[in-house]
């Protein structure tokens, strides 16, 4: 589209599968990805120190460490939404293009489940959750992201 609200209200759109309210918080993240792809502390696509000390240097044993990776991998799509709160929250806008996504976002899931029951939530919500984590098509994130063995930047 040629203007920023209609991209910003077609986002909207996109995002109602998703579930939760989640395109306006995106975009700042992920330009600032691009702009300082690496720099630990500005990229908030790198795992904290915190999550590499959990999953590397608290192991007991390879089995273990090898646990520990495959359950970050299982559940790194709350890594990835999570850890650029966290890690930069100044960037997180504060405008009323977020409070609309918020409002659009929970009025299409309570008239969700209010048509077609809690189930059908629960759907949307964990496709969300496989696509974005043991599915074969989230495989770029680690491909893209994360450092598993070595030390060969993927990003």
């Amino acid at each position: 589209f040629k203007s920023i609200a209609a991209n910003k209200l077609c986002s909207m759109l996109a995002n109602l599968p998703i579930g939760i309210p989640y395109c306006i918080t995106f975009k700042p993240y992920h330009m600032e990805h691009h702009r300082f792809q690496g720099d630990h502390g500005v990229d908030t696509d790198i795992p904290t120190q915190l999550e590499g000390y959990l999953i590397s240097s608290t192991a007991t044993c390879y089995v273990d460490h090898t646990l520990r990776k495959a359950a970050f991998m299982f559940c790194q799509i709350f890594a990835y939404a999570f850890r650029p709160m966290l890690v930069k929250p100044s960037v997180v806008p504060r405008d009323r293009w977020i409070l609309l996504n918020w409002v659009v976002q929970v009025c299409f899931d309570g008239a969700l489940v209010y048509l077609f029951g809690w189930r059908s939530m629960l759907y949307l919500l964990l496709s969300t959750f496989f696509a974005g984590s043991i599915h074969p098509t989230a495989g770029h994130f680690l491909a893209e992201h994360y450092v598993m063995e070595g030390r060969a930047e993927t990003y």
